[in-house]
């Protein structure tokens, strides 16, 4: 525990009847475990500290699945943020190709248009001709 923490969680204990904290200890081998401690003030009847109960639970693999799953939770944002900006780009694309498609087909249309006016005095041309052959041969 850092510097003059047992004494807060004491402190605390006592005006509150109970503290609680999480974080690394060291085992007496040296080794290092995630701790959840719970220290209760210990009254008399009168109501008069006499002492506290200190319980301590190994969390180790609890912790170490929330940092998994915390990094996973950021691997997931991370990955979202990036097909989201794929998919932004390929939207803007395929807007920018649906637009290109549009005017390709108003320039088809109007070609269209000029064809079909061309062929109908094409038309008319040929049946001058044909009447003017008529007159002319009769």
């Amino acid at each position: 525990m850092t510097s003059g923490k047992p004494e807060q969680i004491l402190e605390e204990a006592a005006q509150r009847g109970q503290s609680e904290d999480e974080g690394w200890r060291i085992r007496k081998d040296g080794s290092r475990f995630w701790a959840n401690v719970v220290v209760t003030a210990l009254r008399n009847a009168k109501g008069s500290l006499q002492g506290f109960a200190k319980v301590t639970r190994d969390m180790t693999a609890r912790h170490s699945k929330d940092e998994a799953m915390a990094k996973a939770k950021e691997l997931l944002e991370l990955r979202v943020k990036q097909r989201t900006t794929v998919l932004g780009r390929v939207n803007q694309e395929l807007r920018t190709e649906i637009a290109e498609r549009a005017r390709a087909e108003q320039q088809l249309r109007a070609s269209l248009e000029q064809l079909r006016g061309l062929a109908a005095r094409l038309q008319s041309v040929r049946e001058e001709e044909r009447h003017l052959n008529r007159a002319r041969n009769p």
